[in-house]
C-alpha cells in the first residue's frame, strides 16, 4: 500500500484490509495472464494506429515514406484489414489527374502509394502494371534534376523520356555539328569502394532527401580495370565490342530506342548513345561517318565496385570526346544517372563520383531541380595511403550484386 501513496499509520480499516488481502505471486500472476488474448489486442491497437496514420498520410499527401510497413500492420489485426487497404486506394491523389505540385508530392510516390496498397490488397497484377509508372516517373524526375529540358513524362513510356533528353541541354551541343572527323578516344576509370552512406545517393532518395556518400578509387592489381575506346569510322553505322568477344553492328543508328530489354548485353552503349544525343535522327552529325566502340572491365560482374556506372561514365566521356561536348566530370556524372534510370537499373551517382574523382571524397547531394553535388576531397597522409595499398583486400566472393535485383527487394 506504501507504494501507492498510502499511509496506513492512522487508517486501521485500509491496514485491516491490507493484512487480509490475497497475496499473489509472480508466478501465479504470469499464469494468469492470456498471452494469446494480450498480443491480439497489442495487434489490433498497432493495426489500429497504422491505419489512422496510413489514412492520415493519404489524405495529406504525406508520402514521403512508402506505405508498405503500414499496410502490413493493418493486416495483422482481426479487423477486415483488406477492406481497409481497398477504401484507401480511393482516397489516394491521382498521379495523372491531381495537381500533385500543392502537396509538394512527386508522381512517383504517389504511383508508389498505390502499388503498396494494391499489394496489401492481394491486386497483384494491378500492382506490377503501376510498379513500371513508379520507375517511369522516377527516370523523368531524374532527368529533369539533372537540369534536362524535360516536359512531364511520369505518366508516358520510357521512350517518351528518352526522346525528350535527346532535344534536352546536352543535344544542343552537337546540333547542327559537322560530320565527324577521324579521331579516337581512349578512357580507363578505377572502380570504387564505398565506405559509409550508400543508397542515400539513388532516386527516387536523393529527388527528395540530402544524399552523403564517402567513397574511394582502387586500382585493380596497379591497373585502371574498367575502360571503353571509340574510334570515329569513315564507314556509317555503329558497331559495339565487349572484352567477351561480343559484338553488335548497328546499321542505323535510329533504331536505338529506349525501352531496353534487360537481357540486351548492349544496353549501356545504347544508353549512353541516347543521352549523348548520338542517336537523335535529326543530327546530321553521323550522316556520313559511324563509330566503334569497344568496352572492357576487369571486374567480375556484380562485385559491389560499381562497375556498370564507372563503365558508362568511361563511354559517355569518350562520345562526348569525339563529337566535341561537355566531357567534364561533373556532366559526365550527371548524364550517368539519367542512363541508369533509361537502363532500368535505378541507380544513383556515388558510383560515377567514385571513379570519374580520384582519392577519397566525401559527396553530398542536394534534393531539387537542379540536383546538386558537392565534392569534397579528403586529405590524408601519406602514411595512411601506404597502409591502405599494403592492407586492404579485395574479395569477390562469388555471390553477384546486381542492382535492377536490389531495387525490386
Amino acid at each position: 500500500m506504501w507504494l501507492m501513496g498510502f499511509n496506513l499509520d492512522h487508517n486501521e480499516d485500509m491496514l485491516h484490509l491490507w493484512e487480509n488481502s490475497q497475496r499473489v505471486s509472480l508466478e501465479e500472476m504470469h499464469r494468469s495472464i492470456d498471452y494469446r488474448q494480450l498480443c491480439a489486442e497489442s495487434s489490433n491497437h498497432r493495426s489500429k494506429l497504422a491505419a489512422g496514420i496510413a489514412k492520415a498520410c493519404i489524405s495529406y499527401g504525406l508520402l514521403g515514406r512508402n506505405l508498405s510497413r503500414l499496410c502490413a500492420e493493418i493486416l495483422e489485426g482481426e479487423n477486415n484489414g483488406i477492406d481497409i487497404c481497398k477504401s484507401y486506394l480511393s482516397l489516394c491523389p491521382n498521379p495523372q489527374t491531381s495537381n500533385l505540385s500543392l502537396l509538394n508530392l512527386p508522381k512517383s510516390r504517389a504511383y508508389q502509394a498505390q502499388v503498396d496498397l494494391h499489394r496489401a490488397c492481394k491486386q497483384e497484377q494491378s500492382a506490377n502494371v503501376t510498379e513500371e509508372s513508379v520507375w517511369a516517373a522516377v527516370a523523368a524526375e531524374t532527368s529533369a534534376a539533372v537540369r534536362q529540358d524535360l516536359e512531364d513524362q511520369a505518366s508516358k513510356p520510357l521512350n517518351g523520356v528518352a526522346t525528350q533528353i535527346c532535344d534536352g541541354y546536352e543535344h544542343h551541343q552537337i546540333a547542327n555539328s559537322q560530320p565527324l572527323q577521324p579521331k579516337r578516344a581512349h578512357v580507363e576509370l578505377p572502380v570504387r569502394v564505398d565506405f559509409v552512406g550508400g543508397w542515400s545517393d539513388t532516386p527516387p532518395w536523393s529527388l527528395e532527401r540530402i544524399g552523403c556518400v564517402l567513397n574511394m578509387a582502387i586500382h585493380l592489381e596497379g591497373t585502371l580495370p574498367v575502360g571503353a575506346e571509340i574510334v570515329v569510322r569513315s564507314s556509317e553505322g555503329i558497331l559495339i565490342r565487349d572484352d567477351a568477344g561480343n559484338q553488335l553492328h548497328i546499321q542505323d543508328r535510329r533504331s536505338i530506342a529506349p525501352p531496353f530489354h534487360e537481357d540486351d548485353q548492349f544496353r549501356l552503349v545504347k544508353a549512353a548513345l541516347t543521352v549523348t544525343g548520338i542517336v537523335n535522327p535529326s543530327d546530321k552529325i553521323m550522316s556520313s561517318t559511324g563509330l566503334e566502340i569497344s568496352t572492357w572491365a576487369k571486374v567480375p560482374r556484380g562485385s559491389g565496385l560499381g562497375t556498370s556506372s564507372i563503365l558508362a561514365a568511361a563511354v559517355i566521356k569518350g562520345l562526348q570526346h569525339v563529337i566535341g561536348g561537355d566531357e567534364s566530370n561533373e556532366n559526365v556524372a550527371r548524364l550517368v544517372l539519367v542512363l541508369e534510370q533509361l537502363m532500368g537499373t535505378g541507380g544513383g551517382w556515388q558510383d560515377q563520383i567514385g571513379g570519374l574523382y580520384p582519392g577519397i571524397k566525401c559527396t553530398t547531394s542536394l534534393p531539387g531541380k537542379p540536383l546538386r553535388l558537392n565534392i569534397e576531397t579528403v586529405s590524408v597522409s601519406s602514411q595512411l595511403v601506404l597502409e591502405l595499398e599494403q592492407r586492404m583486400l579485395v574479395v569477390f566472393t562469388g555471390s553477384a550484386l546486381l542492382m535492377e535485383c536490389c531495387r525490386k527487394l
